[in-house]
């Protein structure tokens, strides 16, 4: 019997999850971790604390399953996108990696748009610059660590600091590179363009190979500090996003893949480029060669949630049982309490690191169940707007399929069936990034002889749920209400971050 692992490079915590060839899961390994804030708003993460924890989870699941490792085939690889890892000359770590997290480059974003225009990473790159992207922290390093800059070699994205130590070979893919916004994703290379106006070096970006590409194998050293057999073969895989796709079945164009986590996002597969000229959202590769995906996210999902059973003065932890109980019986619309789930800024379609979280329109008979639903209905209908600029752009997905803690929740489940109108089926593969990376391996070493087979083998799926067409009619005009907040509190949300300082 054939095995494959996959190991996903998380923010918080790596995982590492074995596949048997039938598609059924063996045995997951998970190392958590954290990240460190020097400063305010920074967000960093030593790569040796990846390697580390790579190490750590693939003894795990070596101990927990009893196979003999010489049974594992192949090794795929999922990973937290957008932060550079930066490498000198012989492939050595010179600084903690700044992941994506990381809002210290504000003014090198600034700086880019500034340089280059909106129209100008339509043409070259088709997506937008954030803080903690590769591109604006390249900038900022540059700026304000000459010295470090000056020894830069190469820079990689995390899962493939994790697959030098393990092969030797500095190789990332292109769902990775596109989301750096240095790579042109409409003739799947490095924006030269783009590279030369922002005046950075193309000779320290990494090769690019498919997702699915054999791009090395255990090396001898590697094998001693793992238990894997020196010589199996190690498979490009992707970003994070793109692996949990694989893993959902979202590999043709119909289905949108609608994920709740800490954040949130909306993933759909297409099979031509389509780019937002607003650049409100992403286009970047899919893993599945020839095709592409757009990508809206929110930076707030299930953590609004988190912070409101947070706040609660209750002499008991409050769970999130209790919390959706009470939300059941409050009408759609929770009476008129609207939620803007802004806590960190928002990404799609605002692009505003100064938007603030609201609870507009409470009185006096709005209870603690009215304000959790209100929460779970604004989380959703700032996916919502994601949904609505897939439409703009003339791409109408047929149904959901949902992931994440959000579709643990009956109750969240409908509301988002509801407001987004489509019927939703939730994916009940386990750990999917880590899972997709291990079924990119077993596709990658002809396993699985192609995507379709590996999804036919592997996903899994729950009852489908259709949205009640009551609610979908209260709920757009709460939504058309919704869209107006934003821009009449702009301003505001500008002035108050003067005031914070």
């Amino acid at each position: 019997m054939a095995y494959f692992l996959g190991i996903d490079i998380g923010t918080s915590s790596t995982k590492s999850l074995l596949l048997r060839e039938n598609g059924d899961v063996i045995a997951i390994g998970q190392q958590a971790y954290d990240f460190e804030t020097p400063h305010s708003g920074w967000a960093e993460q030593d790569p040796e604390t990846w390697w580390d924890a790579a190490k750590m989870t693939i003894q795990q699941i070596l101990h927990s399953s009893g196979i003999d490792s010489s049974e594992i085939k192949g090794i795929g690889f999922s990973g937290q996108m957008h932060g550079p890892v930066f490498l000198d000359q012989a492939g050595r770590s010179i600084r903690p990696a700044i992941i994506w997290a990381d809002q210290r480059s504000a003014e090198e974003c600034r700086e880019i748009y500034d340089r280059v225009g909106q129209t100008g990473l339509y043409n070259t790159v088709c997506n937008p610059v954030d803080s903690g992207f590769m591109a604006a922290t390249l900038l900022w390093i540059k700026r304000h660590e000459p010295e470090t800059y000056k020894q830069i070699a190469t820079v990689l994205l995390p899962k493939d600091y994790v697959k030098l130590r393990l092969t030797g070979e500095m190789v990332t893919d292109p769902s990775d590179a596109g989301g750096t916004s240095l790579y042109d994703v409409r003739k799947l290379e490095w924006s030269s363009t783009l590279l030369e106006q922002l005046n950075l070096s193309q000779d320290i970006f990494p090769t690019v190979c498919q997702s699915s590409e054999i791009i090395g194998a255990v090396s001898a050293d590697a094998a001693l500090e793992t238990g894997l057999p020196a010589g199996t073969p190690v498979v490009n895989g992707g970003n994070d996003q793109t692996m949990g796709a694989l893993a959902s079945g979202a590999i043709q164009e119909g289905p949108v893949m609608l994920v709740i986590g800490t954040g949130g996002t909306l993933f759909t597969t297409i099979d031509s480029v389509v780019v937002d000229r607003a650049l409100r959202m992403h286009t970047y590769p899919h893993c599945v060669p020839g095709k592409w995906h757009l990508l809206g996210a929110i930076l707030a999902g299930g953590l609004t949630l988190k912070w409101f059973r947070n706040i609660l003065n209750t002499s008991e932890p409050y769970s999130y049982d209790e919390m959706t109980r009470k939300a059941a019986a409050i009408p759609p619309g929770s009476e008129g309490a609207i939620f803007l789930p802004y806590l960190a800024g928002e990404r799609t379609p605002h692009m505003d690191s100064f938007a603030r979280g609201v609870m507009f329109g409470l009185t006096v008979r709005h209870t603690q169940g009215h304000l959790v639903r209100a929460i779970m209905e604004g989380v959703v209908f700032a996916m919502r707007d994601c949904l609505e600029l897939f439409k703009e752009l003339r791409v109408c997905p047929d149904k959901i399929l949902a992931g994440g803690g959000g579709a643990l929740s009956p109750l969240w489940r409908q509301i988002q069936a509801d407001i987004l109108g489509l019927p939703l089926v939730t994916v009940d593969t386990p750990e999917k990034s880590a899972t997709g990376a291990a079924m990119i391996a077993a596709i990658g070493t002809r396993c699985f002889h192609s995507f379709e087979e590996a999804c036919r083998t592997t996903v899994t799926f729950g009852e489908e749920l259709q949205p009640i067409s009551d609610h979908i009619l209260r709920y757009e005009e709460y939504y058309q209400f919704y869209r107006t907040l934003y821009p009449t509190l702009k301003q505001g949300f500008l002035g108050v971050s003067h005031l914070e300082k």
